[in-house]
């Protein structure tokens, strides 16, 4: 985790804020950039590339004796926030990406680039939607932009940096093939997060959605495919798992596949 007195050490530094508004409030990143004498809000007005409109981002133009760009990441509207734009916030995420490949094509690419957790401040947005898509950009943009050499996660409270880290850890085998399926409700996520924590530290790799859905893809999608692909499910059973309909598809997705395909383990856990 990089700190704040580092920032010059990196060529861009990138930052979330609610469309079209830049207040400096205490204790956020807009507000530590400009007791550092860095008014976001100026430099948008000047920005070297503006996407605002298409893509929901912009980069300023080079800051004097600070670091080397602020690219800015527009998320959600303030005064129209909802649960369906925090549902499909990860399909934004791709801007993160975008930003890089459009600065690769003008001839500005960073090296070396800060990246605070995107939206996890003032617009609350719960980390479980907000790592595991930034990872997969993050990994995409580092496997294919050349002069791209490292992009540093920071964050300056200390409990959501632990939840980071454990949850940076947990979507090390994302991609690979998982041990068991985690069917639960919205009501029991909690319960089903800890369940999903023991079992990867105890080396089973566990689906779960949000974190196992992939930039840009859907639950209708991936879900049925991890289903088929995953040998057990572990079904968190509740009042409320007996009334959802997500996991009643699952549960019937799953039990299809049983009986054309042979055994498979269905684990219920109360």
């Amino acid at each position: 985790m990089a700190k704040i007195t580092d920032w010059q050490l990196n060529d861009l530094l990138v930052c979330s804020a609610f469309k079209g508004d830049y207040a400096a409030f205490p204790g956020t990143l807009i507000g530590n950039l400009s007791k550092e004498g860095i008014s976001v809000e100026s430099e948008a007005e000047h920005a070297e590339i503006d996407c605002r409109k298409l893509k929901n981002y912009w980069v300023s133009q080079p800051l004097n004796n600070k670091f080397g760009r602020l690219g800015c990441i527009e998320l959600l509207n303030l005064n129209n926030r909802t649960d369906e734009q925090v549902k499909t916030l990860c399909k934004l995420f791709s801007t993160f990406y975008d930003m890089l490949v459009n600065m690769e094509q003008l001839g500005i690419a960073p090296s070396k680039v800060i990246l605070p957790v995107l939206g996890s401040g003032n617009q609350n947005i719960e980390l479980c939607y907000i790592i595991p898509p930034l990872i997969n950009q993050c990994m995409r943009a580092l496997a294919e932009i050349e002069c791209l050499e490292k992009i540093t996660f920071c964050d300056y409270d200390i409990e959501k940096v632990k939840k980071l880290v454990s949850m940076l850890e947990s979507t090390d085998n994302i991609n690979q093939n998982s041990d068991v399926f985690i069917s639960y409700c919205s009501a029991q996520r909690e319960y089903a997060d800890c369940l999903r924590k023991m079992l990867t530290e105890r080396g089973v790799k566990c689906w779960m959605a949000p974190y196992s859905i992939p930039t840009g893809s859907s639950y209708q999608t991936e879900i049925p495919s991890a289903l088929s692909n995953t040998p057990n499910v572990l079904l968190v059973l509740s009042k409320e798992a007996e009334t959802s309909r997500w996991v009643q598809k699952e549960w019937c997705k799953k039990s299809d596949f049983v009986r054309h395909k042979g055994k498979s383990d269905m684990l219920p856990s109360r």
